[in-house]
């Protein structure tokens, strides 16, 4: 209830807490997918890689490919979610409203899917990956569990 400083974790919380992470970390795995190729392939992606906002396209592809491999890696974990899938969220919707034009086929709707599931990630709390291993192992020992003072309550 709110206003009375308790905060049980019920079925349903844990289900959102859960499904909040997996999104995480499946998002943030295919976005490190990727980006490690544009890390490997580098060389030929600078050639083609678009102009945008008048950023030069080394630059362009520097900044994906840091937002998509190395910042999608704590994002993965849990950590800094917000701090790092930001960078990502702003590229890949550059990429949609300006080099993909707004249009709904080919390969702009991956930059659509992508932008919504980060801001998804961005605008949703979730715990780190090691406080929800701790939650669980908890949720095993005791049925309820306190959130807010760690206090275990029996059935």
């Amino acid at each position: 209830m709110i206003g009375t400083g308790k905060c049980n974790v019920t079925k349903q919380t844990t289900r959102c807490v859960f499904g909040i992470a997996l999104l995480r970390t499946l998002v943030a795995s295919l976005m490190i997918v990727h980006g490690s190729d544009k890390a490997i392939n580098f060389h030929v992606y600078v050639r083609d890689f678009p102009q945008v906002l008048g950023i030069s396209g080394t630059l362009g592809l520097a900044i994906t490919t840091i937002a998509q491999l190395p910042l999608m890696i704590p994002v993965a974990f849990g950590y800094y979610t917000r701090l790092c899938a930001l960078p990502a969220f702003a590229v890949l919707l550059v990429a949609f409203v300006f080099h993909h034009s707004l249009r709904f086929h080919g390969n702009s709707e991956l930059a659509l899917l992508y932008s919504i599931c980060l801001g998804v990630l961005i605008l949703s709390p979730g715990p780190d990956l090691l406080t929800m291993l701790r939650h669980c192992r908890e949720r095993k020992s005791q049925p309820t569990v306190n959130v807010s003072c760690g206090e275990r309550r029996p059935q």
